[in-house]
């Protein structure tokens, strides 16, 4: 039993040491980018497809208990907050999360508008969660992304793989320029990014 243990035993710590030295998503995003290779990160068959239904038919909306305390952590500079955001986030979607997340940031007395960009960037720069990246993204609607250069450039940046168009464009329509940046998109995306840019058209 001790020989058939010890080769799975090897094979699972190899992989959890290969999943502590991956990158962020954002990470992998720019690699990918300049090796000319956009196509094939992340591996997905059809990436901005459950976007792209979504825009056409809503689907429900998921509770955000747990996301909601994350955000509490973080404003009390907890260091598990970022943690509890992905790990939310391996079970939810950002799309179906964000408006009872919203909904929950303004019943809050002491809202802090000046501590959003913090997370917002910590989660579309460092997170290896997809759906975290794109709540990172979907939280630049609730403070001035103008004033966070850091924030906009990352925003535009992922907007050109369709798995994240939607998120950028979202956010990207309502801000000064918002539509030169979305036009930038429109080029340098492929796929269904370029299809949900023109449905998003379509609708405003």
């Amino acid at each position: 039993m001790g020989d058939i243990c010890v080769p799975f035993i090897v094979r699972t710590m190899f992989k959890f040491l290969k999943k502590l030295k991956r990158k962020s998503i954002y990470g992998e995003f720019l690699d990918a980018k300049k090796e000319g290779k956009l196509n094939e990160f992340l591996d997905l068959q059809n990436p901005g497809e459950y976007e792209l239904k979504y825009m056409e038919h809503p689907g429900a909306k998921v509770s955000t208990f747990d996301l909601n305390k994350a955000l509490m952590d973080f404003y009390n500079r907890e260091r598990e907050s970022i943690a509890e955001a992905e790990e939310f986030f391996k079970n939810n979607r950002a799309i179906e999360s964000i408006d009872n997340f919203a909904a929950f940031l303004y019943g809050q007395d002491n809202f802090q508008e000046d501590r959003l960009p913090g997370l917002s960037i910590l989660l579309m720069r460092d997170s290896k969660e997809i759906e975290a990246v794109k709540f990172g993204i979907l939280l630049a609607e609730y403070y001035n992304l103008e004033n966070y250069y850091r924030a906009l450039e990352i925003i535009r940046n992922l907007g050109e793989h369709p798995e994240f168009t939607y998120y950028s464009v979202r956010v990207l329509k309502n801000i000064m320029d918002g539509d030169k940046y979305v036009e930038e998109i429109y080029k340098n995306t492929f796929g269904m990014g370029k299809k949900i840019i023109e449905v998003a058209n379509e609708i405003r």
